[in-house]
């Protein structure tokens, strides 16, 4: 899947296994073919399970659970609270570090469609998450403050900022576009 949640936890990844930890990613995805082809670029493993609704929620649990039980892994760090972070809370044993970062729309209370409504009813697997979790990474403050008001104790709250490559903004590397005018929204 695309998103800025996705490139954080790619980035994230890689960054765990260049300080030397062994990494496996668990992920979904909706094209086999080109979650191969891009797995087949990364230096850690990934297993992949179908991300169509409702699979993914049908099919994460057996999968975290069989690769849990094949990585034995010292820490579990969940990209978000649902579904991952639900799947590991009923999955990794006990000695296992569990962690889940949170970054805005996905602890919102909202009812303004119906899978924000169903994650508005799912208080008690959020609340699951957080007493399993022993850090909850916030994007920022007011996230931060977000996730105190759904009942994460704050010791257990740490801000982590997300960040990007320098590479992204390095102009040197856009041989096509110079001369042309730049626009970066906040």
């Amino acid at each position: 899947m695309k998103g800025g949640i996705a490139v954080l936890s790619q980035a994230k990844a890689l960054h765990f296994h260049q300080a030397g930890h062994e990494v496996t990613v668990v992920a979904c995805c909706e094209n086999a073919t080109e979650a191969a082809a891009y797995d087949a670029r990364q230096p850690y493993r990934t297993v992949r399970f179908n991300g169509r609704f409702p699979w993914r929620e049908l099919l994460i649990l057996p999968t975290v659970y069989r690769e849990i039980r094949r990585f034995q892994p010292d820490v579990c760090w969940s990209a978000l609270w649902y579904p991952a972070g639900v799947a590991v809370s009923y999955c990794a044993g006990p000695g296992v570090v569990q962690s889940v970062s949170t970054y805005g729309s996905e602890i919102f209370i909202s009812y303004a469609d119906w899978k924000l409504r169903l994650k508005a009813a799912m208080g008690f697997w959020r609340r699951r998450v957080f007493r399993h979790c022993e850090v909850i990474f916030a994007l920022s403050r007011y996230t931060y403050e977000k996730v105190r008001e759904l009942g994460a104790p704050a010791e257990k709250l740490s801000i982590v900022r997300g960040g990007v490559a320098r590479s992204w903004f390095d102009l040197q590397k856009q041989p096509d576009r110079p001369g042309h005018p730049i626009l970066l929204t906040v």
